[in-house]
């Protein structure tokens, strides 16, 4: 087996163990989802979650708290430069630490394939961050998002 083979599997042991979907799994690594879902069960003792991926960004939008989370790691997101697919497990790690740290409560996080779906959106310029003209704050818009600032809320 070779270095680069080993790597692949590591990849996909590290997005299993952040509970990532099979499918994003496969997507990125190439990996059968057969050999991944069995070694998803013999991680987290249960059948990996199913389910179509998020295809459009709206579900930023679903709660303020959402919103705000986006923003957190989209921020981190555009702070790392590196040029892999580790640089989204690199960040997401970094913003459930930093997001367990600030708050008191259990926080209610992303999901490994929401900022998975953030990145891709970020990528693709999907999503934009900004900053907001009234309050100086970053937020997040689409090209068809109207919505007010989740911090000033103008």
């Amino acid at each position: 087996m070779s270095v680069d083979a080993l790597n692949v599997y590591n990849l996909a042991l590290e997005m299993i163990k952040l509970d990532a979907r099979i499918s994003i799994i496969s997507r990125e690594t190439g990996l059968s989802t057969r050999l991944l879902r069995k070694s998803y069960r013999e991680i987290h003792n249960k059948s990996p979650s199913s389910g179509l991926l998020r295809n459009t960004p709206d579900f930023i939008y679903k709660t303020k708290t959402k919103e705000k989370q986006a923003t957190v790691f989209c921020i981190l997101y555009k702070l790392d430069e590196t040029a892999s697919f580790q640089r989204l497990i690199n960040v997401y790690k970094r913003y459930i630490d930093f997001l367990t740290l600030s708050e008191q409560d259990k926080p209610t996080l992303l999901t490994f394939s929401e900022a998975w779906a953030l990145s891709r959106f970020l990528d693709q310029a999907q999503v934009k961050l900004i900053e907001c003209p009234v309050c100086s704050s970053a937020r997040l818009i689409t090209d068809q998002s109207f919505h007010v600032c989740p911090i000033c809320k103008k």
